[in-house]
């Protein structure tokens, strides 16, 4: 089930994505650069972290963002995560994306599911 908000698959981001962000979804199949998530207080954003620095290096905002790896999220989630993709692959002919499906099993473990903290 897909929230009311945005929906967007991005296959790379630069530098502040995702800040003040407020509501939608992202899902990022790329690089992604310095100051993640700054501001953010809605939404949901998904990372494809392959080289496992998102989490390891903080490289996003801790005091904004909740960061859950791939295997700790319902899998009612995940499944809609692969769905994305599978519809940005159809509507963009993605050849990253086909190559991210073909080898699910070992790419979905390097996603991360960034969710906005309760601010006070």
């Amino acid at each position: 089930m897909r929230n009311s908000g945005v929906t967007a698959v991005v296959e790379g981001v630069g530098d502040h994505a995702c800040e003040y962000m407020t509501g939608g979804e992202v899902v990022i199949l790329g690089g992604v650069g310095i100051n993640f998530g700054a501001g953010m207080t809605g939404g949901t954003a998904w990372v494809l972290d392959e080289e496992q620095t998102m989490i390891a290096e903080t490289r996003y905002h801790t005091e904004f963002l909740e960061a859950v790896p791939f295997e700790a999220v319902e899998a009612s989630k995940q499944e809609a995560l692969k769905a994305l993709i599978e519809e940005h692959v159809r509507l963009a002919e993605s050849s990253l994306g086909v190559g991210l499906l073909a080898d699910w099993d070992a790419v979905s473990a390097k996603f991360v599911l960034f969710v906005p903290k309760p601010q006070a």
